[in-house]
């Protein structure tokens, strides 16, 4: 089996990458977000194991950019983050399997084998907190602050400062219709349709 291992810290694409290949797979791994998509286009991946989160890059958005690839190959994320509003939105923008990296070697094992067969998967530990979050009990405890990604955080505090979405896009080296896709998760966390709102509330809650 030919796998992408993308996470930033090197410890665990090393880890992962040992453990894969003495499994027989063909293993190709990077640090370095902005390498994925090209190694995506110019190979055959039969799975990508992808992080949630980069210095300059959340997972997510690579996760659209390989869907549009050529290849398409079936993504899982590997991540510590137990975030259930995430977790939903990897499923909602086409990940195959969400595991986290304090699950098994065996688990994890297996979550390889069931996606690249086609299936999907979700780890035992997510699996419980989203049934939490489906019967209310574990949402309900969150602060505003948990809800939001880092990188939703970060074009929250650049919006506070009064930039643009041309401006943001540019300081942070994405497109204006991802930042405009952010500012509107925001609004619909928070249930506003107002971005003044938003910066209110955020001031309100410390989380800028």
């Amino acid at each position: 089996m030919r796998i992408l291992i993308a996470d930033d810290e090197k410890i665990i694409t090393d880890l992962v990458s040992d453990l894969l290949t003495v499994s027989g797979n063909h293993i190709k791994v990077t640090n370095d977000s902005n390498s994925v998509l090209g190694l995506v286009e110019s190979n055959n991946f039969d799975l990508v194991l992808l992080d949630m989160f980069f210095p300059n890059q959340e997972g997510i958005d690579l996760l659209i950019d390989i869907s549009k690839s050529k290849s398409n190959p079936p993504v899982m994320f590997l991540s510590s983050n137990f975030n259930p509003i995430l977790i939903r939105r990897a499923f909602d923008n086409g990940a195959t399997g969400y595991i986290t990296k304090s699950s098994s070697k065996e688990e994890l094992q297996e979550a390889i084998q069931i996606v690249a067969e086609g299936g999907k998967y979700i780890c035992k530990a997510t699996t419980k907190l989203l049934l939490k979050d489906a019967m209310n009990e574990e949402i309900s405890e969150m602060s505003l602050k948990d809800k939001l990604t880092p990188r939703e955080i970060e074009i929250l505090k650049l919006v506070a400062e009064g930039l643009t979405a041309n401006e943001i896009a540019e300081v942070l080296f994405i497109s204006v219709k991802t930042v405009e896709t952010h500012k509107s998760n925001m609004m619909e966390k928070f249930e506003t349709n107002k971005i003044i709102k938003l910066v209110k509330i955020a001031f309100e809650n410390n989380i800028i």
